[in-house]
């Protein structure tokens, strides 16, 4: 774990954390990582906007039990089978994804986003969503990035079983 300071900034002001989407299991290796380095206490005060194909299987319900989520829609872009909605219910849920965000901010909860909208299928970072930009419009909010790498060989993308896997973590330090 690279740049505990950047925790240390989780601890005390609102932050959003943005961070590449490897796994469904992404933020439980966050929470091990916080609890492991003495940041249990952010850990625990810790929400992340989920998608609904969280919640299409038993181990990724439970994975998502850990920690505080906030649904939304997935992009008409991104969306395949289950998860496919028209734009204008997309855009009603993602209204209301935006604002409950701001409440848990506002609240001292730790927000992490996954700016691609996508599990990476390369391990590399994927495009961005551009309405994510809407997440960073909260006043005083510090926007840190949070990078990772072996998730994708902990969980890999077509299972469900989880490997044993060195996991590497940067998170950003705030700059003024």
């Amino acid at each position: 774990l690279d740049h505990a300071a950047g925790l240390e900034v989780c601890r005390r002001e609102r932050t959003i954390l943005v961070a590449n989407h490897l796994s469904y299991v992404d933020v439980n290796v966050f929470d091990q990582l916080c609890a492991q380095h003495g940041y249990a206490d952010g850990a625990n005060r810790l929400t992340t906007v989920v998608g609904p194909k969280v919640y299409t299987q038993p181990i990724r319900r439970l994975a998502s039990l850990c920690f505080g989520t906030i649904n939304t829609a997935q992009s008409t872009s991104l969306a395949s089978e289950e998860a496919v909605m028209s734009p204008r219910e997309v855009a009603r849920i993602v209204r209301t994804t935006l604002e409950v965000a701001r409440q848990r901010l506002e609240g001292g909860d730790t927000l992490m986003i996954f700016p691609e909208g996508s599990r990476s299928r390369s391990g590399g970072m994927e495009r961005l969503l551009a309405a994510v930009a809407r997440y960073f419009e909260v006043p005083g909010a510090h926007v840190l990035p949070w990078g990772h790498h072996g998730c994708e060989r902990l969980v890999p993308l077509s299972e469900d079983h989880v490997y044993p896997s060195v996991v590497r973590v940067r998170i950003g330090a705030r700059t003024a």
